[in-house]
């Protein structure tokens, strides 16, 4: 018995040690699916109905799936199907709109994968024959327009649930439509990485499906020098996302500094400082979509900052700021350029410069207002909500022609006093007097002190950096007029003159006699 129990221990310490290894390595291959597994895309294909478009949407799921295998090599693996037909005619009349919920409301399972009658390479890659995770939904539409044939192609992201840019063309071929979809597919599927660490501005992140990119112009890869664009993702206990748990912090990049093998490096560039938390998890994703810039410029447009009211929703639209000086500096340059001032509308058309993301400083009347962060050509049109700085800037211009009056009216008592005290010298006692009465005429301190608090008044219902600005201004004008406009100026100079008239007028000078020549008489001839 004794036997038999030694025999079976050392048995089961054999079978432990043979799995020991297995257990050793189960968690980094697990953590190596990421960027070993490839992307699986779910295709739609709208295609309005005509005659002429019969077999069309066949053709254009054909030619999109197999480019796109030629172009990734296994790194995409793309599932067409014809779109929802509850979901077509929004689909081909406001693509650039909709939004994730209106498409869960039409299939429920929009963000899954039925293989079943795909051919069977997608089945057998796939690991699970009846249904597979979507990492991306692309969605193509073909419609007539008075152009020609219009065709659309917009991606939606699963895990960050952010829709890519609309990328649009038109052709008049029919044969044309299907290598055109697949040229706008391939620059419209934008690459994702995961953070793994965030030191400062640095930033770590492994890429997606990196592991399987053999080529490296392939488009599903990220080169140094490119752009990309942080998303935070906090989930529920089952990995769902929370609701309104997806934060897409604007006027924020990533900017790629190196990529070796699997991982990539870059620079967080962001208007409102860290927006990448220090510490992800299953619960906070921390992940970053590639960009793809196809516009040849970029509309800025500039709007007041309006400051939203305790249940009442979002912040209403503020004001245009016209008139706005927009200056550009390159990452890594200390000399920044005018570019220009916004327009009557508020806005201003940037162009595409030497690297993709650029700081653009927006200033008024040389305050600086906002810092902003962009990559000109991925949007065609931007607003940005910044500080509405005209209020400071008028009471600037107030309290600069405030200092001109104060430096004038100084300028003309400092010519008064000596005036009256040359009528002094002379005697002149009348003249010195009415020299005063011109000196008490001016405007004085206390009056230029009532005026600017009146103005300080209507001005000071500004709040914020700028009523804090403004308050600034006009604290420094009444240290101003104390400094420069003594209110007893006037009496002393009248003191002064009295004084001097009691004393009498100064005693006149003696006028010199004419110095007698030392040399002798010329005596007459006789």
């Amino acid at each position: 018995m004794a036997r038999r129990f030694k025999i079976a221990f050392r048995c089961f310490a054999a079978l432990l040690a043979g799995m020991l290894p297995l257990c050793l390595t189960a968690e980094p291959a697990l953590a190596q699916t990421w960027e070993y597994s490839p992307y699986n895309i779910r295709v739609w294909v709208a295609v309005e109905p005509t005659p002429q478009s019969a077999g069309l949407a066949e053709e254009i799921g054909r030619v999109v799936a197999t480019g796109a295998r030629l172009a990734s090599g296994v790194v995409w693996r793309l599932f067409p199907e014809a779109a929802p037909e509850a979901l077509r005619v929004d689909l081909l009349t406001r693509l650039g709109t909709l939004t994730p919920d209106q498409l869960w409301a039409a299939d429920a399972d929009v963000f899954q994968i039925d293989p079943l009658g795909f051919p069977r390479h997608y089945v057998a890659a796939s690991g699970d024959p009846e249904r597979l995770k979507a990492d991306k939904l692309v969605i193509i539409t073909v419609a007539d327009n008075d152009l020609g044939i219009a065709v659309q192609v917009r991606e939606l992201d699963v895990a960050t649930r952010q829709w890519g840019d609309l990328f649009s063309a038109t052709t008049s071929q029919l044969e044309a439509v299907p290598s055109l979809a697949l040229t706008k597919a391939l620059r419209a599927i934008r690459p994702l990485a995961k953070v793994e660490r965030v030191q400062g501005r640095s930033v770590f992140a492994r890429l997606r499906a990196s592991g399987l990119i053999a080529e490296p112009n392939s488009p599903a890869g990220i080169l140094a020098g490119q752009v990309m664009v942080p998303v935070v993702r906090r989930n529920q206990r089952n990995g769902e996302p929370m609701k309104n748990g997806i934060y897409a912090p604007a006027w924020s990049y990533v900017a790629v500094d190196e990529r070796t093998e699997t991982t990539i490096a870059g620079t967080i560039n962001s208007g409102y400082g860290s927006v990448i938390p220090a510490k992800g998890g299953p619960r906070t994703e921390r992940l970053l979509i590639g960009l793809s810039p196809h516009y040849p410029s970029t509309r800025l447009e500039l709007r007041a900052r309006v400051a939203a009211t305790p249940g009442k929703g979002p912040p209403p639209t503020g004001r245009l700021l016209p008139g706005y000086e927009v200056y550009v500096k390159s990452l890594g340059e200390e000399k920044t350029e005018l570019v220009g001032l916004t327009d009557w509308e508020g806005g201003i058309d940037l162009q595409p410069g030497p690297k993709l993301l650029r700081l653009f400083y927006i200033k008024n009347g040389g305050q600086l207002v906002a810092r902003l962060p962009l990559v000109v050509g991925q949007q065609e049109r931007v607003t940005a909500t910044v500080l509405d700085d005209d209020s400071r800037l008028a009471a600037e211009a107030y309290i600069k022609s405030l200092q001109s009056r104060v430096t004038d009216l100084v300028a003309r008592r400092q010519i008064l006093e000596v005036r009256t005290r040359a009528k002094l010298k002379k005697g002149d006692f009348a003249g010195a007097k009415k020299l005063v009465e011109d000196y008490r005429n001016l405007t004085t301190g206390a009056q230029l002190t009532r005026e600017l608090e009146d103005t300080q008044r209507r001005m000071s219902n500004v709040s914020g950096v700028t009523g804090k600005r403004i308050e600034k201004l006009f604290l420094d004008a009444h240290k101003l007029l104390q400094g420069f406009l003594d209110p007893a100026a006037a009496d002393k100079l009248a003191v002064e003159v009295a004084d001097a008239e009691k004393k009498g007028p100064p005693p006149a000078a003696a006028t010199p006699r004419p110095a007698e020549s030392a040399a002798p008489a010329i005596a007459p001839a006789t």
